[in-house]
């Protein structure tokens, strides 16, 4: 049976058929990178995270180190989020002009997660030609995300110390490397989110997190609050650090790419919170991992 659906197991059949129609809404809402629009309350205007630099697995070997192996690509929102001041309000609008690279929260974070199983950077050797380093951007994108090669099997890319620096260097390469939105609506672990998520379900999921962000390595979450499509967002946690109350997580988020952002575990609630972001007011989420087995 899959984790955090024994609750789901025990109801009628036509409960599960009901929520098919819920699913499909979701797929044609643009599912996976963009929240719809808002109008609830923020309590907190959003600023910045704070540095979370102990918590970011740099002094690990082979750890995440957000600013070498995150990408500097942004994925634009559908719409513009403002904060009135004065009452802590959000509302949003459509962009006036529409965004070249949306709808990619998934495809991004996961090409992230593959350049870290199967990529090594050679800072120190000569850069290889631009048609041989797009080629081999291709040849990362085409491997699992569920599974790290063996050394010998790395594809090797020379001159360049990580990911951001080759992003920054070659972006349309990389946007290119992530294929089309539709990898956000097809995405094979999309199905989790339409079924009941359990305090327990949460509680495993934080300790698998904590544990993978312990040893280094980086795991793609889907962040939800379904059946509400207020947030429906992919997010790459990479480091946790224990608080009075909890756990913090250190993720990057695609749709902010300068800094590392926060989630939030509370202990006593057995909940993930996720703070205000610039697309988003904040709030309780739901939280499972993906590209991480055969069903997700």
């Amino acid at each position: 049976m899959l984790s955090g659906t024994a609750a789901a197991s025990k109801s009628p059949s036509w409960i599960g058929l009901a929520r098919l129609p819920m699913a499909l809404l979701l797929l044609l809402s643009a599912a996976g990178c963009h929240t719809l629009k808002d109008t609830s309350r923020c309590p907190t205007a959003h600023t910045p995270n704070r540095s979370i630099a102990d918590i970011s697995g740099a002094d690990r070997p082979r750890s995440f180190v957000f600013l070498r192996d995150t990408p500097g690509i942004t994925n634009e929102t559908l719409w513009e989020y403002r904060i009135d001041p004065a009452t802590g309000i959000m509302t949003s609008h459509r962009r006036a002009q529409k965004p070249t690279f949306s709808q990619h929260c998934f495809p991004v974070a996961r090409l992230a997660k593959q350049f870290h199983l199967h990529a090594t950077f050679e800072p120190s050797s000569p850069s290889l030609s631009t048609e041989d380093l797009a080629q081999r951007i291709r040849e990362v994108a085409r491997r699992s995300p569920r599974k790290s090669s063996d050394p010998e099997r790395r594809i090797v890319l020379s001159g360049y110390a990580g990911l951001r620096e080759l992003s920054e260097a070659m972006p349309g390469e990389i946007r290119r490397a992530t294929g089309g939105r539709w990898r956000s609506y097809l995405q094979r672990g999309n199905w989790r989110m339409v079924f009941p998520f359990t305090r327990s379900q949460q509680v495993v999921t934080s300790q698998k997190l904590a544990t993978v962000a312990a040893a280094g390595e980086p795991t793609v979450i889907h962040v939800v609050n379904f059946p509400s499509l207020k947030i429906n967002h992919a997010l790459l946690v990479y480091g946790a650090s224990e608080t009075a109350g909890g756990v913090e997580f250190a993720a990057y988020d695609p749709n902010t790419p300068d800094h590392p952002v926060v989630l939030k575990y509370s202990r006593v609630r057995s909940r993930f919170f996720f703070p205000p972001q610039p697309y988003f007011s904040g709030g309780w989420v739901n939280v499972y991992p993906v590209f991480s087995d055969a069903f997700h």
